[in-house]
């Protein structure tokens, strides 16, 4: 359990995560009983599964992106007045708690204004395809925003209060987590980066392999118009 003098939140967006939901937020727990799932209009058994456990949980009534999903839970955490920061965590099992303390610890060092997982640093059992991908996105969208991100396409991240005011209040898909990248990055915030421990099993990314690729480019496309 956390022992360091931080008020913190996990929070969770969840979409037909039944086969791992469970396991993660006993795992969570064992560093922390601040955490929010926010279910995102699951259409398997998540909802009843979390509702079992000593957590707080959100539902959408439908789908509405993991972005929104998201932004839900970051913003019922800083409710609380005295949440310093939230960590985002996939729900599909893929980040492992054990890197929790990681940020906690790096946070109290460096007071940034927010920590990205990365991945990267061993891809040895990463997919060849992700890798690509990563890569390239990674590269892309540090071009544009002018920072030095090394996994652009984790969601395991903190942030802290202060650097989601500068969020846009309209994300919703999987361009969201790159979208807020390009925002801080405009405002010259504090990004620091953390080797994470990943766990790759057979999930399955709910990544729309079509639209969300469009997505992202015009995000970028977006921005390039407003500078």
């Amino acid at each position: 359990m956390n022992d360091l003098n931080n008020n913190f939140y996990i929070v969770i967006p969840a979409y037909n995560e039944a086969s791992m939901i469970t396991v993660l937020i006993e795992d969570v727990l064992e560093h922390t009983n601040n955490i929010i799932v926010v279910d995102d209009g699951s259409s398997d058994n998540t909802v009843e599964l979390v509702k079992k456990k000593t957590v707080q949980l959100i539902c959408h009534e439908k789908n509405r992106g993991k972005g929104a999903a998201l932004m839900t839970g970051i913003n019922e955490a800083f409710k609380d007045t005295n949440c310093d920061f939230v960590i985002t965590m996939d729900g599909d099992g893929q980040h492992s708690p054990s890197s929790i303390m990681k940020f906690v610890e790096l946070y109290n060092r460096e007071k940034p204004d927010a920590i990205i997982g990365n991945r990267m640093w061993n891809v040895t059992d990463m997919p060849l395809v992700r890798k690509w991908t990563n890569q390239f996105m990674s590269w892309l969208l540090c071009k544009k925003a002018g920072i030095t991100v090394k996994d652009t396409q984790n969601g395991y991240r903190l942030y802290s209060r202060d650097v989601v005011k500068c969020f846009p209040r309209d994300i919703s898909h999987f361009s969201a987590e790159s979208e807020v990248l390009i925002c801080m990055g405009m405002q010259n915030s504090k990004i620091l980066n953390l080797n994470i421990d990943v766990i790759y099993g057979d999930e399955v990314s709910s990544m729309n392999p079509i639209l969300d690729p469009i997505r992202f480019f015009s995000m970028l496309r977006k921005y390039k118009k407003e500078k």
